[in-house]
């Protein structure tokens, strides 16, 4: 399993909120160990039930490594099948790698085409099943303005006092996205001091909207650029504006329709937080420009983690 997965899986089982960026690679210590053996008895559980069908089996953890310096790959000479999927935790991905050896499964490669779905598993007992199991999962759930452009030289120079001008009318509906995709189209309001969205409408996809953000600056421009790197400063970026945020679990999305009100855990007056390619860059407060929607940053991220976040 790629580590990064791993660390990420870890911090979820021991309760954290969100899954953090990856660290640098290191062995697991005892008490992580413990933690995601928890994990891995799910994983050869399915395995088990995936090759039910074929044999009757069972697996169980004969050694195990952490270190990234120490994995040891199969040989060249010897072949394998190999079985790649990807996994995603909160922010993170990565791959769940399954090897096995040819000699351990040649004796079932001719049956694998053949082999029928067990029974009840493409039914109404099946799916019940499967819903039963996968709704309790927890996934984001933001309020936030339709993604627009900006250009890469905007988004490194900002500083605290500039201001994003975007093309969203200020009165007009915000966005109501479940893991960074649009669900429904909803009106940003309050309960009490927390922040609200009343939902209005599922979402129209918009494929002819190239909507782009203009920035004014607080002060003097900066210097110019070489004209290499100016090509480089124009690449469009995807930005947008977290107006609030929170996890909820997939049963509560499902069950969500027009016309209900969601409630979110950031305060009325919170700052708003601007993203780009779903990293937090700044952050800053609304305001109204014209007829548009506008956000006067406040406070911005180290220029280190900056240019990481652009990067991506």
């Amino acid at each position: 399993m790629n580590q990064t997965i791993a660390g990420a899986a870890i911090e979820r089982l021991l309760g954290s909120g969100k899954a953090g960026p990856p660290s640098d690679p290191r062995p697991l210590t005892a008490l992580e160990w413990g933690v995601y053996e928890t994990l891995l008895a799910s994983i050869l559980d399915l395995l088990r039930e995936a090759w039910a069908p074929l044999a009757n089996l069972s697996f169980r953890v004969v050694r195990r490594e952490s270190d990234p310096g120490a994995l040891q790959l199969p040989r060249l000479e010897e072949m394998a099948v190999m079985v790649v999927l990807e996994a995603v935790v909160g922010d993170q991905r990565g791959s769940l790698d399954l090897v096995f050896p040819v000699y351990a499964v040649e004796p079932c490669l001719s049956r694998l085409q053949t082999v029928p779905a067990p029974a009840g598993k493409a039914g109404g007992e099946g799916e019940a099943g499967l819903s039963g199991r996968i709704t309790p999962a927890e996934v984001a759930v933001s309020a936030d303005l339709p993604t627009e452009t900006a250009r890469l030289e905007d988004m490194r120079d900002l500083k605290p006092g500039d201001l994003i001008v975007s093309s969203h009318p200020a009165t007009a509906p915000v966005i109501l996205s479940v893991e960074g995709c649009p669900k429904f189209q909803a009106r940003l309001g309050r309960m009490k001091d927390r922040r609200a969205a009343k939902l209005e409408t599922d979402v129209v996809p918009d494929d002819a909207r190239q909507a782009r953000a203009s920035v004014i600056r607080a002060a003097a421009g900066t210097a110019g650029e070489a004209p290499a790197v100016d090509v480089l400063l124009a690449v469009p970026l995807g930005a947008s504006v977290v107006l609030a945020e929170k996890r909820a679990t997939l049963r509560e999305v499902l069950a969500t329709r027009p016309g209900e009100l969601i409630t979110f855990d950031r305060r009325a007056d919170a700052p708003l937080e601007l993203r780009v390619g779903g990293r937090r860059i700044a952050e800053g407060s609304a305001v109204r420009v014209g007829e548009r929607f506008g956000l006067k940053i406040s406070a911005i991220a180290d220029p280190r983690d900056r240019v990481r976040a652009l990067g991506t």
